[in-house]
């Protein structure tokens, strides 16, 4: 059984949201076509040795907003959950045992089978205990100590049909 306990910051939440947000397939997509329509832009500009037409700029602007609004949403949504959300900021613990794991608040608490889990990733900061594309519980990974980080991994190995990323060891 591994214990782990936790609590929020606005910046760690901002930066887990963020984690959560990046980990999905759409985000690289949206990026990707942001990157290319403000490369698209930038050869009109050159290419261009007069007035830029008026539809130049919706690739500027287009571009822009595919690029960073990930970004600037995940900001919004963080300040939201603070004000409208106590038990987002509450200390969490998490306990994490070999069939299952549970989370609890100051006031809530719930248990899940890892079997209900869409996968479990590892990014910088955070390990995403996915249960959907978009949905996940992320917990800082300055929460685990090394020990519990290792028999963590373990754990989630050993879990049948659950998909997992880790960094290298």
């Amino acid at each position: 059984m591994i214990e782990v306990t936790f609590k929020f910051t606005e910046s760690e939440l901002y930066q887990g949201t963020l984690a959560i947000a990046r980990s999905r397939t759409m985000f690289r997509a949206y990026r990707a076509i942001g990157i290319i329509s403000i490369i698209f832009f930038l050869y009109m500009d050159i290419t261009h040795n007069v007035t830029l037409p008026f539809y130049a700029f919706f690739f500027l602007s287009f571009g822009l907003y595919l690029t960073f609004f990930v970004e600037l949403s995940c900001k919004i949504v963080t300040k939201k959950y603070i004000k409208t959300n106590a038990q987002i900021t509450e200390q969490t613990i998490y306990i994490f045992d070999e069939k299952s794991y549970q989370f609890s608040g100051e006031s809530f608490s719930t248990r899940m089978d890892y079997n209900k889990l869409y996968d479990v990733k590892e990014v910088s900061d955070f390990v995403l205990l996915r249960l959907s594309e978009g949905m996940a519980h992320a917990l800082p990974k300055r929460a685990f100590s090394e020990d519990q980080f290792s028999r963590f991994k373990n754990i989630i190995r050993s879990v049948q049909n659950l998909k997992s990323t880790f960094k290298a060891d």
